[in-house]
């Protein structure tokens, strides 16, 4: 009884060591699949013929994709600081090699490349792979990731952050050398609850407009909140509280969140509309003997537009200049 119990713990280490080595693929499968997928990319941006590339995208599908892009980093720290979202070490591993790929490429240009039409899709199958995706990429992160726009738009708008949370992430793990899509799939619906967790809209809603602030909060105890805000399909760069507030003493600002947003009424002046936030801001202030201290103030977040009427009784909001205030 007691050989069986030991030839059973070998199989099940064996099974358990042979698993963990086929999360990645061999190099010499990995340098003659990325052969492959340099040939079909390069047919497929020839067969769109230019018009139908999109270098940094102007639209809401381009513009999420690259803002979560530059921020992944942060939604993957915040699943590798939670067991219940990396799970195991391997999963933790694999996280950690992704966020290592996105902190070398996110400032590089051309590092998401937008495609459409039916050349795009039919390039990109392969026996790897034939079924139709949002995007595809080959084994190495000097790959651009290929977003067929045709499909991303179908996201829904309400979770399209969330979404290029996940793909991103299933993406950027193939770049890592990760074949299985079942594997990543789930991989990214941990970071994309993670992220989802941390997510809240706040609308405003006026002349038939809607504007609608969205605030990435963390669940780790020092960090930056991130926020965006968005008026027909434009999305609007918010000044960042790491570089709006001080610290009392000039002591080191190692985080800030927000908290009880709400809007102020709008109001006009002269053709203009201000548009109006408010929020509890909490600020974590770190002495030089590493002890961390909380500060809390107001925090008034103001947008300055020039309002124009359309025929139809429509009217379209033009961004002037935006403001923060602290009190």
């Amino acid at each position: 009884m007691k050989n069986i119990k030991s030839a059973l713990l070998l199989i099940a280490l064996f099974v358990s060591k042979s698993l963990s080595a086929s999360v990645y693929l061999p190099d010499e499968d990995r340098a003659e699949l990325n052969q492959k997928f340099l040939k079909i990319s390069l047919q497929a941006m020839k067969a769109s013929g230019g018009a139908d590339i999109v270098g940094n995208g102007g639209g809401a599908v381009e513009q999420a994709s690259l803002y979560i892009y530059r921020s992944l980093d942060r939604y993957i720290s915040q699943c590798l600081n939670n067991k219940d979202c990396y799970q195991d070490s391997e999963r933790r591993e694999v996280l950690k090699k992704i966020r290592e790929v996105v902190l070398k490429n996110r400032e590089e240009k051309n590092r998401l490349v937008f495609l459409s039409g039916e050349n795009f899709e039919k390039y990109m199958q392969d026996e790897l792979d034939p079924e139709i995706r949002v995007a595809k990429t080959g084994f190495s992160d000097e790959f651009p990731i290929f977003i067929n726009l045709a499909e991303a738009h179908n996201y829904p708008k309400d979770s399209l952050y969330a979404s290029m949370v996940a793909l991103l992430v299933h993406e950027i793990g193939h770049q890592v050398g990760v074949a299985s899509h079942s594997y990543l799939d789930d991989l990214a619906l941990s970071v994309r609850s993670m992220m989802e967790a941390n997510t809240k809209e706040f609308t405003y809603d006026v002349l038939g407009n809607q504007f609608v602030f969205t605030l990435f909060a963390s669940s780790n105890q020092y960090d930056f909140a991130q926020y965006v805000l968005e008026y027909n399909g434009e999305k609007y760069e918010v000044p960042s509280l790491m570089t709006a507030y001080k610290c009392t003493n000039g002591d080191k600002l190692v985080g800030a969140n927000l908290e009880n947003l709400y809007w102020e009424k709008g109001r006009t002046a002269n053709y203009h509309y201000i548009l109006s936030l408010n929020a509890w801001g909490e600020f974590a202030c770190e002495r030089k003997n590493k002890t961390v201290y909380f500060e809390q103030i107001n925090v008034r977040l103001t947008w300055d537009f020039t309002l124009e009427r359309l025929p139809g009784e429509k009217y379209v909001f033009l961004l002037n200049e935006m403001g923060i205030s602290l009190k």
